[in-house]
């Protein structure tokens, strides 16, 4: 895993891929900066962790582009092969969790209505790093 917004899995071939998280940030906790690097990324870092802990397969399920400039590929992240609720899906977990806000990534788009609806309820209800004001003003938002 390399922090909240990006984990690597070892796909059926046996090979590790990075994958980042299409449709969310979480804030920074393994930059080459350290100075953007903060506890709110740790925190989120650690979320993804523990929601992943015990995971044996994810579905990764692409958009319109399926890699990054850094070579990473470009997913939502399902935990199960049921499919028929966006909560079962990793992106939207951590974003209804608390621990990511919401962000487009032209093309790539197929959940941004879902994913504003999910990152304002978590919002609203003070969920995760939502609970922080200098979380808030870290992003630009206030209460």
């Amino acid at each position: 895993m390399a922090d909240g917004d990006t984990v690597t899995v070892v796909a059926g071939d046996g090979l590790e891929y990075r994958v980042r998280l299409i449709g969310i940030d979480t804030p920074e906790s393994v930059n080459t900066d350290e100075a953007k690097n903060n506890e709110y990324g740790l925190m989120a870092s650690e979320h993804t962790k523990n929601i992943l802990d015990g995971t044996k397969e994810l579905y990764l399920e692409y958009d319109k582009e399926d890699i990054d400039k850094y070579g990473r590929l470009l997913a939502y992240v399902w935990l199960s092969k049921d499919q028929s609720s966006i909560n079962n899906m990793l992106n939207a977990r951590i974003l209804s969790d608390g621990y990511a806000i919401d962000m487009g990534y032209e093309p790539n788009d197929k959940y941004a209505k879902e994913f504003k609806a999910i990152r304002n309820e978590a919002n609203k209800n003070c969920r995760g790093l939502w609970a922080y004001d200098e979380y808030r003003a870290l992003v630009g938002e206030e209460k």
